[in-house]
């Protein structure tokens, strides 16, 4: 009714039911929800008609100046630089696998995907092995990630460079722990960084 419209937004305010279910609630959820519209200054508002039902907006005002995505133009040497690289991307994440798996394609690299150590170890040919490992920090857990290393560099060059994605809560120094030609990132990563540090990865091994 539109008289209790208000109400509703009051902590612990229930509107009287003929039917009550067995999974009430006690009358706090909309009384959260204005809390936090109002420590975040959004405008909040309610449609409701009597026996139609009730919609509830928020009206939330857009970034000025949103994040880059991982798609964003980075500087042309660095795109000529990792031009038909083979690289491999290991990320139990599907999205930022799928995301870094896009943006390096659209940059001319050759990239095969991962989403556990097991797969890309089964994966590894010696005749053309990749020339830069991308990996997620999730990977190396129970020393996953740095077997996979390891592995790779002893047949494929003890010089092949990685790149780190972090999450920046790792108990090891997973730069140090790594050793070598080793970037490490903390996420949320963007294009710029990304390429930036698989650049410098592989010009430390080069040198």
């Amino acid at each position: 009714p539109a008289e209790q419209q208000e109400r509703i937004f009051d902590a612990f305010y229930q509107l009287e039911d003929s039917a009550p279910t067995a999974n009430e609630g006690v009358g706090l959820g909309l009384a959260i929800v204005r809390r936090l519209c109002a420590l975040m200054d959004i405008d909040i508002q309610i449609m409701s008609t009597e026996g139609g039902g009730t919609r509830v907006r928020l009206r939330l005002a857009t970034a000025a100046n949103p994040r880059v995505s991982i798609n964003e133009v980075v500087p042309g040497e660095q795109v000529s630089s990792l031009f038909d690289r083979r690289i491999m991307v290991v990320e139990s994440d599907t999205t930022v696998r799928s995301a870094i798996k896009e943006t390096l394609v659209s940059r001319g690299c050759r990239v095969t995907g991962f989403a556990a150590t097991e797969p890309a170890l089964a994966s590894f040919d010696a005749d053309d092995p990749p020339e830069l490992i991308i990996a997620g920090a999730a990977v190396f857990r129970d020393r996953d990630g740095l077997e996979l290393v390891e592995v790779l560099r002893r047949h494929g060059g003890h010089t092949l460079p990685v790149v780190l994605i972090s999450s920046g809560v790792e108990e090891i120094d997973l730069g140090e722990a790594v050793g070598g030609a080793c970037e490490v990132l903390r996420k949320p990563v963007d294009a710029a960084s990304l390429l930036a540090s698989m650049t410098r990865a592989i010009e430390y091994t080069s040198a």
